[in-house]
C-alpha cells in the first residue's frame, strides 16, 4: 500500500512540473510567430497573457522588452527588459539593448553599467568589442576621459590594434603624466597607420611628440612635431617649441616673474639651445637681477641734496624700480608713494607699487592697485595689455577667477602676452 502511495505522489509531482512548465507556452508560441511576422502589439498582448499565467518567465519579459524595443517605446521596453535581467542576470542581448535605451534616455552611467553587463556576459569576441566601443563613444563625448581606462584596456586586450583605442590610450596616459605608456601606445597607432595622411596621423604624432617632450627626449622631437603640425594640433605643436617658451618668458619678465621666466627660458634651451633670442633673454634677466645697492645708494645721496619737487618725485620713481627689482618691496612702496605725492598720474610707478605689494604677499592690495590701473585713458596698448596680464596672474592667485579671466582676455589681444595670457587662461578655465 505503502509503494502505491508513493507511487502516485511521485507521478503527481511530475505532472504538475509538466503543467508548470507549459504554463503561458502557448501564448508565447503565438507571440513568437506575430512577433517574427512584425506584428508586435499583437505579439504584446500574446506575451501579456502567457506573464499572466508564468510571471517569472524571463523569456516571456523579453520577448515583449524586444517588441516594445522595435516599437520604440523606450520607457515600456526599459520596464519589461528590466524585469527579465532581474529574473535571468547573465543574458548578454538583454543588457545590450537596455545600454542603448539608457544611451537614448541619456542617463549615461545606467547605460555604461549594462553594456558591462552585456560585455561581461556575451561570449562574442566582436560583441565584446561593440559594446566596449559603445561606452567609450559616451565618455569621449562627455569629456570624460579619465574614466576610459579600464575600458581601453579591455578592448586592446581583444584587439591590439584598434587604433582609436591606443589613441584614447596614449592620450589618457599623457594627461596622467604616464609618459612612456603613451609613447609607446602613439607608436603603435603610427605602426598600423603607416603609410596613411597627415589627417590621420597628426594626432598620433602629437602624442608621441607631448610624451617625449615631457620625457626629455629632444632628439627626435622636432622631426615628431612636424608631423604632427596639421589642422587643430598646429597650436598644440607650438607650444613645445623653444620660440614659444621665449615668448612667454619674455612676457612673465616684463612683470618682474624673473624666476618664471628662467624656468621657461631653460625648457627652450633643452630643446635648443642655438636661439638667439633666448639667450639674450637670459643676459636681460641676469643684468635685471645684479645687486643695485650701489645704485640704490647713489640715488639716495643725490635725493638728499635735490630741492626741485618734480625732480625728487622722478628720482623717487627711479628708486622705486630698483628697490623692487632688489627685493626690498616695502621701501619700493615708500618711494612710489612719494612720487604719487607730487605725480598722481604716474602710472608706471603706481604699475611698481602694485608689483611691490604682490611680492610682499599682499595681493589684495596689489589686485586693487591694478584694478584701477587698467582703467587708466591714457596707456598704450602693449603698457594695457602687461598691466592686464599682470592682473590675471595676480588675481589668478588670490582666487578672483572672473577678475582673472576678463584680464586676460583683454592681455591676449596684444601679440607681445598673446601666448603667455592665453595658456594661463586655458588653465584657470579648466580648472574654475
Amino acid at each position: 500500500m505503502r509503494k502505491l502511495v508513493l507511487l502516485f505522489f511521485v507521478s503527481w509531482c511530475y505532472t504538475v512540473a509538466f503543467a508548470q512548465s507549459d504554463l503561458g507556452l502557448s501564448s508565447y508560441v503565438e507571440g513568437e510567430k506575430l512577433r517574427e511576422s512584425g506584428q508586435y502589439l499583437l505579439a504584446i498582448d500574446q506575451y501579456n497573457q502567457a506573464i499572466s499565467e508564468d510571471p517569472k518567465n524571463f523569456n516571456f519579459h523579453f520577448k515583449k522588452g524586444m517588441c516594445y524595443y522595435k516599437l520604440r517605446q523606450a520607457d515600456n521596453a526599459m520596464e519589461s527588459l528590466l524585469k527579465a535581467v532581474e529574473l535571468k542576470p547573465e543574458v548578454a542581448e538583454a543588457h545590450a539593448k537596455l545600454g542603448k535605451l539608457y544611451e537614448y534616455k541619456e542617463k549615461v552611467d545606467k547605460s555604461i553599467e549594462h553594456y558591462n553587463h552585456a560585455f561581461k556576459y556575451d561570449d562574442s569576441p566582436q560583441k565584446k568589442l561593440e559594446y566596449k566601443n559603445n561606452i567609450l563613444k559616451l565618455l569621449i563625448q562627455l569629456d570624460r576621459l579619465d574614466d576610459t581606462e579600464t575600458h581601453l584596456v579591455d578592448i586592446l586586450d581583444i584587439n591590439p590594434r584598434n587604433v582609436r583605442a591606443l589613441y584614447y590610450y596614449a592620450k589618457l596616459m599623457n594627461q596622467r603624466g604616464e609618459y612612456s605608456k603613451a609613447k609607446d601606445a602613439a607608436s603603435a597607432g603610427l605602426d598600423i597607420l603607416r603609410g596613411s595622411s597627415p589627417k590621420e596621423t597628426a594626432r598620433f604624432y602629437y602624442e608621441q611628440g607631448y610624451a617625449s617632450y615631457h620625457l626629455h627626449e629632444y632628439d627626435q622631437l622636432s622631426d615628431i612635431l612636424s608631423k604632427a603640425n596639421y589642422g587643430p594640433y598646429r597650436a598644440l605643436v607650438t607650444k613645445m617649441t623653444p620660440t614659444y617658451k621665449y615668448r612667454v618668458a619674455k612676457s612673465y619678465f616684463e612683470i618682474y616673474e624673473y624666476e618664471k621666466a628662467r624656468e621657461l627660458l631653460s625648457d627652450a634651451m633643452m630643446i635648443d639651445n642655438s636661439n638667439p633670442k633666448v639667450h639674450e633673454l637670459q643676459i636681460e634677466i641676469a643684468h635685471a637681477t645684479t645687486d643695485k645697492s650701489e645704485i640704490i645708494a647713489f640715488n639716495n645721496e643725490i635725493l638728499a641734496h635735490e630741492e626741485n619737487p618734480v625732480t625728487r618725485a622722478q628720482k623717487h620713481a627711479e628708486l622705486a624700480q630698483l628697490y623692487l627689482v632688489q627685493g626690498k618691496y616695502q621701501q619700493a612702496i615708500k618711494m612710489a608713494d612719494m612720487c604719487l605725492q607730487q605725480m598722481p598720474e604716474h602710472y608706471l610707478v603706481g604699475y611698481i607699487k602694485a608689483i611691490s605689494y604682490y611680492k610682499s604677499e599682499n595681493t589684495k592690495k596689489a589686485v586693487d592697485q591694478l584694478k584701477e590701473l587698467v582703467k587708466y585713458r591714457g596707456l598704450d596698448l602693449e603698457t594695457k595689455a602687461q598691466y592686464n596680464f599682470s592682473l590675471g596672474v595676480i588675481a589668478n592667485e588670490y582666487g578672483e577667477w572672473d577678475t582673472a579671466k576678463r584680464a586676460l582676455k583683454t592681455a591676449r589681444l596684444d601679440n607681445s602676452y598673446r601666448y603667455a595670457a592665453t595658456e594661463l587662461l586655458e588653465e584657470i578655465t579648466l580648472k574654475h
